[in-house]
């Protein structure tokens, strides 16, 4: 509501001072809580530079202001790494989306790069560990933060376009 003096009325161009009355205890105003899920490529590209600094020390520094940033008394964060090497996939939840942000931030700083990018596998693991430990409030915002260096490698196509990257794929069935 504004409030101006009774029948005051300010000329173009000239000042005018107003008040301004709010009401209510700003509840409205506190932002709702966050789940997010930070999936992070630690492949071997990861570890070429950029800028600098390698990859993995962009991602690295970006994940951990992101974790600063949120609130440990209602947001939850989880920490979910992906690659691969000799044909086998070593995509792991780190830490399960919880309130555990300091154990997040001491693995965020210890990656290292090594193997292919399998993107595929990494997102698919993010997600399920938002399924299994989301913040039951139904305004909690729900986000998978994927951290990467581009193109996926390994397992094929995080979007399901079937396309796949080293891997021979044999299908067997009937039509019945």
């Amino acid at each position: 509501r504004l409030a101006r003096d009774a029948g005051a009325r300010p000329a173009v161009d000239a000042a005018a001072d107003e008040a301004v009355e709010l009401a209510g205890d700003g509840a409205a105003l506190r932002p709702k809580p966050v789940d997010a899920v930070m999936v992070m490529d630690v492949s071997g590209s990861m570890g070429s530079g950029m800028d600098g600094k390698t990859k993995i020390w962009w991602a690295n520094s970006s994940g951990l202001k992101f974790v600063d940033g949120m609130d440990p008394g209602k947001d939850q964060v989880g920490l979910t790494t992906f690659t691969s090497y000799n044909d086998a996939t070593y995509t792991k939840v780190v830490y399960p989306l919880g309130n555990n942000f300091a154990a997040v931030k001491t693995d965020i700083k210890a990656m290292s790069p090594h193997g292919n990018t399998a993107t595929r596998d990494g997102l698919k693991l993010g997600i399920d560990d938002m399924i299994l430990h989301r913040n039951p409030n139904p305004k909690t915002i729900q986000a998978i933060i994927l951290m990467t260096d581009g193109l996926y490698n390994h397992d094929g196509d995080p979007l399901a376009r079937n396309i796949l990257y080293n891997r021979t794929v044999h299908f067997t069935g009937s039509d019945g």
